[in-house]
Parts: C-alpha cells; structure tokens; sequence
C-alpha cells in the first residue's frame, strides 16, 4: 500500500514544468501587421511582433522570454550586428534602407532565454535538450537547433 501510494505521488503532475519536459519545442512566430510572415517570405516592415507558440500537444503551455536576438544576413555574413530585444514588439525602422530583397532577418531564441510561465504567473527555466558534448577540445560543434527556437524572415 505505502508503494501504490510512492508511485501516484511520482506520477501526478506538479507545475508546468514538469508538464513540459514530455513537450516538443515551441515554434517562434514572426507577425508584420498582425499576419504571420511565411516561411517564403515578405517585405521588411517597420515594426513586428514576436510570439513563442507551444507545439499541437501540449497547447496549454505558455512562455515568457528574456531575450531575442536579431540579424539581418546577406548571404552568409551578418550585415549589421546581432541586436537583442526584451519585448515582443520590435522596431526594424532602423533596418529599412539595409535591407534588400534575398536578404535574411534571423530571429533566434537561445533556450536559455525562454521560461516556462505556470498558471499561478511564476515561471522556470525551459529544461534544455540533452546534448552529446563535443570531445574537440572545448569547441562548441552544436547547432542553433539544439540551443534554441528560431524563425529566418526572407525579405521579398
């Protein structure tokens, strides 16, 4: 009995943490006048807004995020340096006039950056994925994937 008892108290969910373990990642959603941008792209807008969406199945969840980075790319190379912004609303005002069509505004958020926000309005770290550290002599090998959620806004 004291068993049974052990293994309903290990089994029964206790915050949204532990709900978020078992989920996939978020997706970042990327809107230029309330529209999400697709993945084909869209011009440049002066202001866009940022949304971490839970995966299908696990709907419930909702985050908060400390930090977004932002690079606007011409071909491989960064055309401006990468700027982080604390809120969901960004003004690429200033990015305009740099930017041309088939240029690339990267928007990348570092798994450290995202929290898991719990009903109650407390919030925990996003658990990280587990990695396979690199045996190269302190060389970080692992892609942006694996430390975090992004989206790339092809300019049109």
């Amino acid at each position: 009995m004291r068993l049974l008892s052990v293994l309903v108290l290990l089994s029964a969910p206790s915050g949204a943490a532990l709900a978020q373990t078992n989920c996939p990642p978020p997706t970042l959603q990327v809107l230029r006048n309330n529209e999400e941008v697709p993945a084909t792209g869209a011009p440049l807008a002066p202001h866009a807004t940022l949304r971490i969406s839970p995966s299908s199945a696990c709907s419930g969840t909702r985050y908060q995020c400390t930090g977004v980075e932002l690079t606007l790319l011409r071909g491989t190379r960064p055309l401006t340096p990468t700027r982080t912004v604390r809120r969901p609303q960004v003004d690429l005002t200033a990015w305009l006039p740099e930017a041309r069509p088939g240029d690339r505004l990267y928007v990348f958020v570092p798994y450290k950056n995202l929290l898991v926000l719990a009903a109650n309005g407390s919030t925990t770290p996003y658990p990280l994925p587990e990695t396979n550290p690199s045996k190269s002599r302190g060389l970080d090998l692992a892609t942006d994937d694996v430390k975090g959620i992004s989206f790339t806004w092809v300019v049109r």
